[in-house]
């Protein structure tokens, strides 16, 4: 019984048992489906017109005096959700205070620095797979076209794979720390293109962008120099892809500046920087999802530690619209993947608050304290049916909020409604 076989048949078996046990919580095997809907409810998470705790996930082992970095849900499995984590004594580049100095130090008590955990909703109590490097991973996301393998970008600029076919906790594959590669932290990682056809990319805070092939990380595909017109490295805090796009991204930087860019063709880099810029560091940056008979994938948001979220137009070369309601630094927003007009941001006072641009452009449809203590939201991210929202705090905490069906449920006319919207403000 001490065996290590037998160490993993048991770690196995017994997950399977506290999923089955954690759904027989939450599904009543004796529910009337013939009741008043009310009572069919549940936990009333679906119900209003903003949104309801769900579950907490933490570690006592992992999550103890680290932040979370970054969170990505699975793309073949809804109940999947895999988040990144500082190392205990990491304080972000952009973050101000929201990756604060844990208590612990990784050099004495010999715990790994970068920490990624796969958690389950039906299986609270501890993570499904518990994978670390060497490095504090900043970002991480589930390889699209590859189920069982979980991406991470890092602090010392490798890039690392994990397999969750494998019983191994350590990358099966790691960048190599080259002047060839990243050799600065790496926030910003997406996976572009098709099933047949696809690159995972990296940019780096020295304006690096990396091309790889999750078969071979030995050496980039390619590599790309983002520089201003100025020809000064672009120092990238985040980037992002619009819908379907592999050439054509956005980059936020440092400086507050956010720029169009390149990958490909005779004008590969950096293109054109939006107007005006933000008063301090990009903390986030998203494309519209643009998944309607209305075309808005030229829509951006960009949160800062100024304060404000800003609504682009990479169409028009500007900011439409600045949403300055918040508190504190805002260190993340999100379109909302199932409604064109909702979006969702984060705040170093740890509040969430919900958007809908068909109904209010001056005040959030919902607000809503998280975390205890006011400690900061570092990351959101919606689930891809846009039923839930995952959200990070500094103190090693992940929250999923279920969305009330008002703020998830696509409503008659709404994309007509957006585009009303997006012509006045572009006629301002």
């Amino acid at each position: 019984m001490g065996s290590e076989a037998f160490g993993h048949f048991f770690q196995k078996t017994s997950k399977i048992v506290e999923r089955a046990l954690n759904l027989n919580e939450r599904y009543d095997v004796a529910v009337d489906y013939g009741s008043a809907p009310e009572d069919a409810l549940g936990d009333g998470a679906s119900a209003g017109a903003g949104a309801t705790l769900r579950c907490t996930f933490t570690d006592a082992q992992w999550t103890k005096g680290r932040a979370v970095t970054c969170i990505d849900w699975s793309h073949k499995h809804a109940e999947l959700l895999a988040a990144s984590y500082s190392s205990t004594t990491f304080v972000s580049a952009t973050g101000g205070g929201a990756l604060r100095k844990g208590a612990a130090q990784a050099a004495v008590d010999g715990s790994p620095e970068g920490v990624v955990l796969v958690w389950n909703q039906n299986l609270v109590e501890r993570p499904e797979y518990t994978f670390h490097c060497q490095s504090t991973v900043l970002s991480t996301r589930f390889a699209e076209f590859h189920s069982s393998l979980v991406v991470g970008t890092t602090y010392s600029g490798q890039v690392v794979l994990w397999d969750m076919r494998s019983s191994k906790h350590t990358p099966v594959q790691r960048s190599p720390l080259a002047t060839t590669c990243h050799t600065h932290p790496v926030y910003a990682s997406h996976i572009v293109g098709t099933q047949n056809a696809h690159n995972l990319i990296t940019v780096s805070t020295d304006g690096r962008l990396c091309a790889w092939t999750l078969d071979m990380l030995a050496k980039p595909q390619e590599t790309l120099e983002l520089e201003s017109k100025q020809g000064k490295a672009v120092a990238v805090t985040c980037a992002a892809f619009a819908q379907g796009e592999i050439n054509s991204f956005l980059v936020g930087s440092e400086e507050g500046a956010v720029f169009q860019a390149r990958r490909h063709g005779n004008k590969a880099g950096v293109s054109h920087v939006l107007k005006p810029e933000h008063g301090g560091p990009v903390t986030s940056i998203d494309v519209h999802p643009a998944s309607g008979h209305v075309d808005f994938s030229d829509l951006v948001l960009t949160s800062s530690v100024d304060w404000t979220v800003r609504l682009w137009s990479t169409r028009r070369k500007r900011a439409l619209h600045t949403f300055s309601a918040n508190g504190d630094y805002v260190y993340g927003v999100r379109w909302s993947p199932a409604r064109p007009g909702v979006f969702a941001h984060v705040d170093a006072l740890g509040m969430l608050d919900i958007w809908d641009l068909t109904a209010d452009i001056e005040l959030p449809a919902f607000g809503t304290a998280v975390t205890p203590k006011n400690a900061a939201l570092n990351y959101l991210e919606w689930s891809r049916d846009g039923q839930n929202i995952g959200l990070g705090d500094a103190d090693g905490n992940v929250y999923v909020y279920g969305v009330g069906e008002a703020l998830s449920t696509p409503k008659a006319n709404e994309w007509k409604a957006m585009d009303r919207l997006v012509t006045d403000l572009s006629s301002d």
